[in-house]
């Protein structure tokens, strides 16, 4: 593993202070007494000891980033896992025809399956315990390709065996190929509860439009069955996550701008479609049928109510904004709080408590941009945290990361996760960087980067 820092910026706010105090009181030896010149230097130094020290409500997130060597592959899925065991931390990484996993922290790359000779390529990825041995599997969409049949889609899962680093890793299919309707998301495995119990389901979006979850039987080797929640949606999207919205009991589905409500019988009921949010997507209206967007949900402003967070992922100028939880649900207004306008193509997203205030940060990593420009100047990748603070707006934005002119690193598609185990969510990408030299002479290549929690810690003296 080879190991190199982020830059860290360091405020002059405290210098600026100080020269502004000395121009302002004009000390001159010879004019003022010690005693003067003492209680200035004592005020300098307090001022000092208080930008040093923030607050402990007041923790900014700082990241530091390793670049990892993975050889001759570029990664478009990262997807946390367990594969050996409960207490495990893993991570599934894939490109377009390969998916390895990693062992955590030390990066131990092992295959899972490769289709590159078979004329097969992977689409959605997830990780999920399918037949409940206690160990996370494989969920694939596998399209085929090969010249001498048309393109195709099929559901797979890939078992996990007790030694996952030995393999193999059975594949068994989930149903018939079907027609080129690609999964928009990657699935997501949910216990659905019924007035008779509970049954095992993955949700997907096929085409961008058809939201529908498969029915996982008691012996998942078996076909699943395909369930329809809602044949057409009313546009093309991404960005499932599932959440009881209503506390009745049952695990609902959110979907940019719309939620859908888990009937007590998911089989046989009807899941109504309710609206939470305008029209998410500002931009023109040719793009206005299809959103691009990643969704969370959480209590944001700690009201006991559940709050959605979505972001824009497939523009240049994307929003990200939250939706307070009203008090019904169903028939309450989602009043929207917009947090910024301007994400650059983010290639990471997450709510989770990052700089361990015990509250609940937005977390958005973008990509790098190697032609747009704003006002002239070419744009620069940021990690960015939303922090939690008390107030009537409860977020702040903190810049935890800022490519400079020299050399930006973005994040092109990734995974928050706690890598070594300190308690701190980290970020493991697939990244792209530009240098820039003397001459102006720009230079890219990609990254595979591990950007390291040190919230609370000193930044490190090496700049490698």
């Amino acid at each position: 593993m080879k190991r190199d820092t982020c830059r860290w910026k360091h405020s002059l706010q405290t210098a600026k202070m100080i020269l502004a105090g000395v121009s302002e009181f004009n000390v001159n030896l010879r004019s003022h007494s010690k005693v003067h010149l003492a209680l200035f230097c004592l005020l300098c130094l307090i001022s000092v000891s208080a930008w040093s020290r923030p607050a402990a409500s007041e923790i900014r997130s700082a990241f530091v980033r390793h670049e990892l060597e993975l050889e001759g592959t570029r990664l478009v899925k990262f997807l946390p896992a367990k594969f050996r065991g409960a207490n495990s931390r893993d991570l599934a990484v894939s490109d377009n025809s390969t998916i390895y996993w990693l062992s955590l922290p030390n990066f131990d790359v092992y295959n899972i399956t490769s289709t590159a000779a078979q004329g097969v390529s992977f689409g959605a990825v997830a990780a999920a315990d399918i037949n409940n041995d206690g160990r996370d599997d494989i969920i694939t969409d596998e399209i085929s390709t090969a010249q001498d049949q048309p393109t195709s889609r099929r559901l797979v899962w890939y078992e996990c065996p007790s030694d996952p680093a030995k393999g193999p890793w059975p594949r068994h299919e989930v149903e018939e190929p079907r027609p080129m309707a690609a999964m928009a998301d990657d699935p997501v495995t949910v216990s659905l509860k019924t007035e008779n119990g509970a049954l095992r389901a993955m949700l997907t979006l096929l085409g961008r439009r058809e939201l529908v979850w498969y029915e996982i039987p008691a012996d998942p080797v078996k076909r699943w069955t395909k369930r329809v929640i809602d044949a057409e949606t009313p546009r093309a999207y991404s960005g499932i996550s599932i959440a009881d919205l209503n506390a009745d009991g049952y695990t609902d589905v959110i979907l940019p701008e719309y939620w859908y409500e888990a009937p007590p019988d998911p089989i046989s009921g009807r899941w109504p479609r309710r609206k939470y949010a305008n029209a998410l997507l500002k931009g023109p209206e040719k793009e206005r049928n299809t959103v691009l967007a990643r969704t969370a949900v959480a209590d944001l402003n700690n009201d006991g109510r559940l709050d959605i967070v979505a972001l824009e992922t497939g523009v240049d100028t994307g929003r990200l904004v939250w939706y307070e939880g009203p008090t019904n649900a169903i028939a309450g207004y989602w009043y929207e709080h917009q947090l910024t306008g301007d994400i650059y193509f983010a290639g990471v997203f997450a709510v989770t408590d990052v700089n361990g205030d015990k509250k609940p940060d937005v977390l958005v990593g973008e990509s790098l941009s190697r032609k747009h420009k704003v006002g002239g100047e070419r744009r620069y990748p940021r990690i960015i945290v939303f922090e939690w603070q008390a107030g009537k707006e409860p977020f702040k934005a903190n810049v935890a990361y800022r490519g400079e002119r020299e050399e930006s690193v973005g994040i092109e598609a990734g995974a928050v996760l706690d890598v070594n185990g300190d308690g701190k969510p980290d970020i493991v990408s697939q990244g792209a960087m530009l240098r820039e030299d003397k001459e102006k002479k720009l230079s890219f290549r990609d990254t595979l980067d591990w950007w390291e929690n040190i919230t609370g810690q000193k930044p490190p003296k090496d700049r490698r």
